[in-house]
């Protein structure tokens, strides 16, 4: 049976790979905030994640729990994912289908004015790959 120590050399293993192969996206944890549950103050914490974008073979679509639309993203575990958050990603190709931008004034860098058009995710499934105590990866399901 393989020891921590070679499962803790795969995750850095998968951390090296999905930050030489991956791009940069933004996890969005929607915090509410207020005195009145029924009615809160939503307010949008950012952190920036790297993923490795990969996509579901034809055999796994089935229409229902995945989509043909729907999105892979591959990550690694330095920040807990939930599916809860969303992820933002200035993908390839953005440029070509604006479906949304941010806010007036508003960017996940903390750059004012910046109205780059983006992909808005909502995370639908999450599996970690975790043999033993060790968490290599996340296989994280988005959809638009």
């Amino acid at each position: 049976m393989p020891s921590d120590s070679i499962h803790s050399r795969f995750a850095d293993l998968a951390t090296r790979l999905i930050d030489k192969h991956g791009r940069t996206m933004i996890l969005v944890r929607i915090n509410d905030e207020g005195s009145t549950p029924w009615n809160p103050t939503q307010t949008e914490q950012y952190r920036d994640i790297v993923g490795v974008q990969s996509k579901f073979t034809s055999s796994e679509i089935d229409g229902e729990l995945i989509r043909s639309t729907d999105k892979l993203f591959l990550i690694d575990t330095k920040a807990k994912i939930t599916t809860a958050m969303r992820i933002r990603d200035y993908g390839p190709g953005v440029d070509l289908i604006p479906l949304g931008e941010w806010e007036a004034g508003i960017d996940g860098f903390g750059v004012p004015g910046d109205t780059q058009v983006q992909y808005d995710y909502s995370i639908v499934n999450i599996e970690e790959v975790k043999p033993g105590n060790t968490s290599i990866l996340y296989k994280v399901q988005v959809r638009l």
